[in-house]
C-alpha cells in the first residue's frame, strides 16, 4: 500500500511539473502571436497576401534559400551568432531529395542576410529547445527568400515568457515605428500627412579603400564607375556594387552571388559583423584611357603601397602588363610581391 500510495505522489508531482511547463509554452506562444504580427503568403510562397508586423535583423550571417527551395534552410541562434549547423546541413539534405531531377539545395538562389536588413514572419513557434521562427524576404533582383531561424533555449528549466522574449530580442525586433504591425498605421499616417521623412541615404566619396580591422590585407576597393575589388583571405575578387540607402549590394563575379554591407559613418559592416575602417590614402588614379603597366605597379611599391591596395588597382584598372619571364624577374627584383604577380599573370590584357 505504501509503495502504491508513493508511485501515485510521483505522478502527481510529475503531472503538475508537465502542466506548469505546458503553461509557460502556451503564455509564450500567446506573448509572441500578439506581439509578431503574422505575415500571409501566398501559397506559392510568390508574393505577400497581407502584411504583418516588419522586423528588424540584430545580427548577420542569417542565411535564406529562394521560395522555390521546396523547403527553407534552418539557421539557429545560440551563443550571440546566428550559424548554420547540423539542422541546416540535414535540411540541405531534406531539400536536394525533394528536389526535381537531379538538382540539390545548391541549386537555388541564397542569399546572406546583414544586420539591420527588415524581413517578414509567416511563422513562430515554441518548441521544447527554442522558438522557431520562419522569417520571408522582399524582392531581391525579383526574387523572394525564405528561411527558419531557431533561437535556442539555454540548457536547464524551461525559461520565463520574458525570459525568452529577452532572447529573441537579441537578434530579432519589430522594425521601430511599426506599431501596428500591419500596412493599415502606415496607410493612416500617410492620409493625415505624419509620415516622418526618411533619412537621406549616405553619400559615398568614391574611390574609397577599406581595410578589414580584423586583418589588414583584407582591402576592399569601391570605384566611381561602381565597380569593386575584393582582397580577402589572400584571394582577390571582383564585381558591381548598388547603393540602398546605407547599405551596399556587392555583387561577386567570381561566386555568382550578392552580399551585403552596411554603412555605418565612415566605415562598413559586412553580414558577419566584421567592421572594415575607410582608409584616408587612396591609391593614384591614371587618366582616363590609360593603361596600367609594370612600371606603375613598381611605382606604387616603391611609394609604399601594400599589396591588397595594388591588387584593388589591378582590378579596376585596364591592363596591359608584360608577363615575360624577363619581366617577372624584374618585378621581383623591385620587390613586387608574389600574389602581385599572379595578380598581374591573370589580369586581362
Amino acid at each position: 500500500m505504501r509503495k502504491i500510495a508513493c508511485f501515485i505522489v510521483v505522478i502527481l508531482i510529475g503531472t503538475g511539473t508537465w502542466a506548469y511547463g505546458q503553461d509557460q509554452k502556451d503564455t509564450l506562444q500567446q506573448k509572441l502571436n500578439s506581439q509578431f504580427a503574422l505575415t500571409q503568403i501566398a501559397h506559392d510562397r510568390s508574393d505577400i497576401v497581407s502584411a504583418g508586423a516588419r522586423l528588424q535583423l540584430q545580427r548577420g550571417g542569417l542565411m535564406m534559400y529562394s521560395v522555390a527551395s521546396p523547403f527553407p534552410p534552418v539557421n539557429t541562434y545560440k551563443n550571440g551568432k546566428i550559424l548554420q549547423g547540423s539542422g541546416g546541413f540535414g535540411r540541405d539534405l531534406l531539400i536536394t531529395m525533394a528536389a526535381p531531377g537531379n538538382g540539390t539545395a545548391s541549386n537555388y538562389p541564397h542569399r546572406q542576410f546583414a544586420a539591420d536588413e527588415t524581413l517578414w514572419v509567416t511563422k513562430v513557434e515554441v518548441q521544447k529547445s527554442g522558438i522557431v521562427f520562419r522569417l520571408y524576404s522582399d524582392p531581391y533582383d525579383g526574387i523572394h527568400y525564405y528561411g527558419d531561424l531557431k533561437i535556442a533555449f539555454e540548457k536547464g528549466p524551461f525559461p520565463t515568457p520574458d525570459q525568452a522574449l529577452a532572447k529573441v530580442s537579441e537578434v530579432l525586433i519589430v522594425q521601430p515605428g511599426d506599431t501596428s504591425g500591419s500596412n493599415t498605421a502606415l496607410a493612416q499616417d500617410k492620409q493625415a500627412g505624419q509620415v516622418n521623412p526618411q533619412s537621406p541615404p549616405v553619400q559615398l566619396k568614391l574611390p574609397a579603400v577599406y581595410v578589414s580591422s580584423q586583418t589588414a590585407a583584407d582591402q576592399l576597393q569601391l570605384n566611381a564607375d561602381k565597380s569593386f575589388s575584393l582582397q580577402e583571405g589572400g584571394q582577390p575578387y571582383h564585381g558591381t556594387f548598388n547603393e540602398n540607402g546605407d547599405r551596399l549590394e556587392l555583387n561577386i563575379n567570381e561566386m555568382g552571388t550578392t552580399t551585403i554591407v552596411t554603412l555605418q559613418g565612415s566605415n562598413l559592416t559586412d553580414s558577419s559583423g566584421h567592421t572594415w575602417v575607410l582608409r584616408e590614402q587612396a591609391p593614384p588614379t591614371m587618366p582616363s584611357g590609360e593603361l596600367l603597366k609594370n612600371q606603375d605597379v613598381i611605382k606604387m611599391v616603391k611609394a609604399g603601397f601594400d599589396d591588397g591596395t595594388i591588387l584593388a588597382k589591378i582590378g579596376s584598372s585596364r591592363c596591359q602588363f608584360d608577363t615575360s619571364t624577363d619581366a617577372l624577374i624584374q618585378l621581383k627584383k623591385n620587390g613586387v610581391s608574389a600574389p602581385v604577380i599572379k595578380a598581374m599573370i591573370s589580369a586581362e590584357k
